[in-house]
């Protein structure tokens, strides 16, 4: 079989905005795990454009109830994924089964994003709601482990597991159909790939996209069976990493207006100390105690230590160190800070080779051979990092589109 020009399906997760949602009064600036009302981000839906020879669905371990879509939809089964009675015999069959795979059927035009929110309706997972997380340190190839916020003013609690309803997780399968036969038939070990994901500022209210920055933020979690699994950051086109460690200003107004985060250290009442948050560890001989400056006279002025890049404007990881606390002034010096991982789209897009067919070592998925019915299948997690510098609290009201594209070779 010769492959000529690429074949694309489109996933649009459109309207992708920022809850404006408030419990109460709070005032500073409240950073991605501050406050549970705070920093969230609404969308309205994923849909799916398909193509005459990419056939794409979900996989699902329970029954999906597809209200207005039903009918675009092929409920796939197999064999191996019966439910017998007791007695094993195959003639009493029950109606439910391990596993469905949900496809679009051939022809129906693509996949409403209602198809998609009915998945992630039935299965719990965020459907319009996505609540800043953090993998913390992470290698390309690793498993991936989404943690919440820890407890504002308590740095040293450990980070509890995501609940799924902050974030996204879609089981995608895909077939690829001949193009040898009018009949329905498929072809196995085909790759397909992601070929584009755009995160974009979108405008608000009043037609602007100015100083909207929280689509950076953005993470794609790709799992795969034929490779390493990997977090792709859409904005950006190199490899990077999220240092996920930082002396932080979360707590507003309640304790020190603008300056990072402190409280009194239980063994000498006579001064006080800023925290550390997040994934670290101490320099060999540092610790807090003697990592830790004498206390400034006055306040200090917008401090940049966490390396943003940006030491005018106030935000989450850059502020002030208060008076009469004793603070961090070169965190280089103390921990050794753990990192997030991510590629970039300039390592993950398929590149053409001289042949014209398109090549990558990070293809999502391949599709099977006859014995797997000629899946190809892979889950992606969609999230928020919130120790990326674009979660800040200036971000909350802001919208952004984010936009995929899945390209197989075309199959003769």
């Amino acid at each position: 079989m010769k492959k000529i020009s690429p074949l694309k399906t489109a996933i649009t997760i459109l309207g992708l905005s920022t809850a404006f949602s408030l419990i109460g009064s709070i005032s500073g600036t409240i950073a991605w795990y501050a406050y549970s009302t705070r920093a969230l981000v609404s969308y309205t839906g994923t849909s799916v454009q398909s193509t005459t020879q990419l056939q794409i669905g979900i996989k699902s371990d329970i029954p999906i109830d597809f209200t207005s879509s039903a009918t675009l939809i092929d409920d796939v089964t197999f064999e191996e994924d019966l439910y017998y009675d007791e007695d094993n015999d195959p003639g009493h069959v029950h109606k439910l089964y391990h596993n469905h795979y949900y496809f679009m059927k051939v022809g129906s035009g693509g996949m409403p994003a209602a198809i998609i929110n009915d998945y992630l309706s039935a299965k719990g997972y965020a459907t319009n709601i996505l609540e800043p997380l953090s993998s913390y340190g992470y290698n390309t190839g690793e498993d991936i482990n989404l943690r919440n916020r820890p407890v504002t003013n308590k740095p040293n609690d450990e980070a509890t597991p995501a609940e799924i309803t902050k974030y996204v997780d879609i089981p995608f399968i895909f077939r690829v159909l001949s193009g040898k036969t009018t009949s329905l038939s498929y072809v196995s070990n085909q790759d397909i790939f992601l070929s584009n994901a755009t995160a974009i500022a979108a405008p608000n209210l009043e037609g602007s996209t100015a100083g909207n920055e929280i689509h950076n933020s953005i993470r794609l979690y790709i799992e795969r069976s034929n490779g390493d699994n990997y977090i792709l950051n859409p904005s950006s086109t190199a490899n990077g990493r999220d240092k996920c460690a930082g002396v932080l200003n979360l707590t507003g107004g309640s304790n020190g207006y603008g300056c990072y985060d402190y409280d009194n250290d239980p063994s000498s009442p006579t001064y006080m100390q800023e925290y550390l948050y997040g994934d670290y560890v101490w320099k060999e001989g540092k610790n807090r105690d003697n990592s830790l400056s004498e206390p400034l006279g006055q306040t200090s002025g917008l401090v940049d230590i966490n390396g943003t890049g940006n030491s005018t404007v106030e935000t989450t990881f850059t502020s002030r160190h208060h008076k009469d606390v004793k603070y961090f002034s070169d965190l280089d010096s103390c921990i050794n800070p753990r990192y997030a991982e991510y590629l970039g789209t300039q390592t993950v897009y398929p590149q053409k080779n001289a042949q014209g067919e398109l090549e990558s070592n990070y293809a999502v998925c391949k599709t099977g051979n006859a014995a797997n019915h000629y899946f190809g299948l892979f889950n992606m997690i969609i999230y928020l990092e919130g120790w990326d510098f674009s979660v800040v609290d200036s971000q909350l009201q802001n919208k952004f589109y984010l936009g995929l594209t899945f390209e197989i070779n075309i199959v003769r």
